[in-house]
C-alpha cells in the first residue's frame, strides 16, 4: 500500500509538469519595457497556455548589479522556476575582453550556479539583445561601430556564453536583425534608437513564447499591445517561426533535453507499473 501511495504521488507530480510554467526574468529595461513579461502571460493565456512570470529588473543595470543584489537570490529561491532568463546590459557583451571575463562571465556564472543549486531542473536561457539603430561608440576602441557590427558582436558573445554555461539562448537579437533586413519599414525602436517600442516589445514576447512553448502565436484577435498592427505582428511571428523552430537551429535547447528525457522515462516506468498491476 505504501508503495502504491508513493507511486501515485509520483505519477500525479509528473502529470502536473508542463501545466503552469513559471518563468523568472532577470535583466533591465530591455526586458521590462512595455511590461513584456506580463504581456507574455496574457499572450500565452489567449493561446490556451498557463504561464506565470516574475521579474527582477532595473533600468541600466548589468550582471554585476544583479549578482551582488541579495534580492536576486531571494527571487531565485522564491518559486520552483521552470525557466530562468538572464539579460545582460545591452552593451555589456562589448566590454574589453579582460573586463568581460572578470565581470560579465564571473557574475553570470554566480547567478546560474544559484539557479542550478536551488532548481536543478530549471531551463536557463540567455536573452540575446539587439544592436542599436545607428550603432554605438566603443570607448576602449575609440571608434564608432555600425548596427551590423554591434549586432554581430552581441551574437558572437551570447553564443560564447551559451556554450560556456551550457544554457540555451533566446535569439531575440537574431529575430530583430532578420526583421530589420526583411521589413526595413517596420519601426522596432523607441525614440532613443536603442530601446524597443511597442512593436519591438511584441517581437521580444513572441520570441520567448516560441522558446517556451515550441510553437508560434496563432491568435491575433486581442494581442495586449494597444497600437500593434496585426499584419506586422504576423510577419514577425513568421520570422520567429523560421528562426526558433527551424530544425537545424537548436539555440542550446539540447541542454534542456536531459531533464526532459529523464522525466519521460520516469512517467513511462510509473505507467508501466500500474498497467502491469
Amino acid at each position: 500500500m505504501k508503495l502504491l501511495l508513493i507511486l501515485s504521488f509520483l505519477l500525479f507530480s509528473l502529470h502536473g509538469i508542463g501545466q503552469t510554467k513559471n518563468v523568472l526574468f532577470i535583466g533591465n529595461s530591455f526586458t521590462m519595457n512595455y511590461q513584456m513579461p506580463k504581456k507574455l502571460e496574457r499572450i500565452a493565456k489567449r493561446e490556451g497556455e498557463s504561464l506565470f512570470t516574475a521579474q527582477i529588473t532595473k533600468g541600466g543595470k548589468d550582471w554585476s548589479y544583479h549578482a551582488k543584489n541579495p534580492q536576486t537570490y531571494e527571487m531565485i529561491k522564491a518559486e520552483p522556476w521552470d525557466y530562468v532568463v538572464l539579460q545582460a546590459l545591452s552593451y555589456e557583451p562589448l566590454y574589453a575582453e579582460h573586463i568581460f571575463t572578470e565581470t560579465t562571465i564571473k557574475y553570470g556564472k554566480m547567478m546560474i550556479d544559484s539557479v542550478r543549486h536551488h532548481h536543478p531542473k530549471a531551463k536557463i536561457m540567455l536573452f540575446m539583445t539587439w544592436g542599436y539603430k545607428d550603432g554605438i561608440y566603443v570607448d576602449y576602441e575609440r571608434k564608432s561601430i555600425e548596427y551590423e557590427e554591434m549586432q554581430e558582436r552581441l551574437q558572437k558573445q551570447y553564443y560564447r556564453l551559451g556554450e560556456l554555461y551550457k544554457v540555451a539562448i533566446s535569439p531575440v537579437g537574431k529575430v530583430w536583425a532578420n526583421t530589420r533586413n526583411q521589413h526595413p519599414n517596420f519601426e522596432l525602436y523607441a525614440d532613443d534608437d536603442y530601446h524597443q517600442n511597442e512593436l519591438g516589445s511584441f517581437l521580444v514576447a513572441s520570441t520567448f513564447y516560441s522558446m517556451i512553448f515550441n510553437k508560434t502565436i496563432q491568435d491575433y484577435s486581442r494581442l495586449p499591445y494597444r497600437d500593434l498592427d496585426e499584419i506586422q505582428a504576423r510577419y514577425i511571428t513568421t520570422i520567429v517561426n523560421d528562426i526558433i523552430l527551424h530544425p537545424k537551429m537548436d539555440w542550446g535547447r539540447k541542454y534542456w533535453q536531459q531533464n526532459e528525457t529523464t522525466t519521460l522515462r520516469a512517467v513511462s516506468r510509473v505507467n508501466s507499473f500500474f498497467y502491469n498491476l
